[in-house]
């Protein structure tokens, strides 16, 4: 949890405060909060998941892999019914052939390396994202354990020195996909968000001058709460989810004076920006009230 000066409560006074009637500012009728699940955390690793497979596709092994082993087909049928002569003089232009395309095949397997790696990077950064809510103090205490055991290593390794041979089987480790892996990571994450999509059309809250209305299900169940005295609060559950660029996702909660439990919405994405509408909404209450 944030401490209190860094959670954002607005409270909506009974009377009404009268703004500048000089200046006039387009205000948004209602505002639609959608209640998101966390599919959207996961475009980071499916975004570098179609460049991996694009990479691979044309500077990767795997096309050179598949041209060599089309070639060969063809040139053990071509030999077969070939004179001796002729097998025997196309033996060192084969020879040649297989040398530049295994030159090749190593030089797409450092690019599916590279980019591997990187992929196994965001993978393991987006499970911990969608598997872990990460809160600021448990983000601070994260960081300074992680500072703590790099120079507690770096300690050790003065005395006994093991980071060369750590190194050395570390470079070892090869993790490479073919392009075909990529593309189906991607496309599994797009079919995601499609249903996700579909679905959070039953799951918002729809914020008007006079009143909320909570919308939950495919047959719509409505619950309706009036804007006299309501308060909404940010909360931010996750750091990484809120930091992280396109989702800037937090969680609102509602209260209402004649109703004892709170609305809460969880992965509100771009919070700040529903905060600020809800902050320009606020200010039409008034003439309700009147």
């Amino acid at each position: 949890m944030f401490s209190e000066d860094t959670k954002s409560q607005i409270s909506v006074p009974d009377g009404a405060k009268v703004g500048n009637p000089g200046v006039k500012k387009a205000i948004p009728e209602r505002i639609i909060i959608r209640m998101w699940p966390k599919t959207p955390v996961l475009y980071p690793m499916a975004v570098f998941a179609l460049i991996c497979g694009i990479c691979g596709y044309f500077w990767g092994a795997s096309p050179h892999i598949i041209q060599m082993s089309k070639n060969s087909a063809v040139v053990e049928q071509t030999a077969a019914g070939a004179p001796a002569d002729a097998q025997n003089a196309g033996t060192v232009t084969d020879e040649a052939t297989a040398q530049e395309k295994l030159d090749k095949i190593l030089a797409g397997h450092q690019v599916d390396r590279f980019f591997g790696t990187i992929f196994i990077i965001l993978l393991a950064f987006s499970l911990f994202a969608l598997c872990v809510d990460l809160e600021i103090r448990w983000a601070l205490i994260t960081f300074s354990a992680v500072i703590v055991v790099c120079l507690l290593l770096f300690i050790l390794h003065e005395r006994i020195p093991f980071l060369p041979a750590v190194l050395a089987t570390l470079a070892t480790l090869s993790p490479t996909a073919s392009p075909q892996f990529y593309f189906s990571i991607f496309g599994i994450w797009v079919i995601l968000m499609l249903i996700t999509l579909f679905v959070v059309k039953f799951h918002y809250v729809k914020v008007e001058s006079n009143e909320v209305v909570v919308v939950g299900g495919l047959l719509e169940r409505q619950q309706r709460f009036p804007t006299i005295g309501m308060k909404y609060t940010k909360d931010v559950q996750d750091v990484i989810e809120y930091y992280l660029p396109l989702v800037n996702s937090g969680r609102l909660i509602f209260s209402f004076q004649d109703h004892p439990e709170a609305i809460v919405i969880d992965n509100v994405l771009q919070i700040e920006k529903v905060l600020k509408q809800l902050d320009e909404i606020s200010s039409v209450w008034q003439v309700g009230s009147k």
